[in-house]
């Protein structure tokens, strides 16, 4: 199998000052690996592509460079605490747990999740 899915990817969490209802929380998420070229590339659906364009209408900015300036420290310590969060809830622990950032910029969430004791953590950018 050359696809990696995730059915319901958190969708830009602490990007507004307020939540924006006309926007989805969650979008599937897919990446594919193609042995052809050796690349790996996120395929987009119409689902996500109709989001992204209402998100940056609306003036969302969603690669801000995490741990760049004030609104990108914001910005990854409120994904660190939705994934605390999230968890909590499956009952799992970060310290149970190795991580993949894709667009992980300077890599200051994937820093948030291994000073909180995750196994191993990884970017890509």
């Amino acid at each position: 199998m050359n696809d990696f899915v995730i059915e319901n990817l958190p969708f830009g969490v602490g990007c507004f000052s307020e939540a924006d209802k006309s926007l989805p929380a969650f979008l599937p998420f897919q990446l594919h690996f193609d042995e052809t070229n050796g690349l790996m590339y996120q395929k987009l659906g119409d689902e996500s592509r109709v989001a992204l364009k209402l998100y940056y209408l609306k003036g969302g900015y969603a690669s801000t460079p995490l741990g760049e300036g004030d609104y990108g420290q914001k910005q990854g310590e409120e994904l660190f605490l939705l994934i605390k969060n999230c968890l909590t809830v499956l009952n799992r622990k970060i310290t149970e747990l190795s991580f993949l950032e894709i667009g992980a910029s300077y890599g200051y969430l994937l820093h948030l999740l291994k000073e909180a004791g995750a196994k191993d953590v990884v970017g890509l950018e």
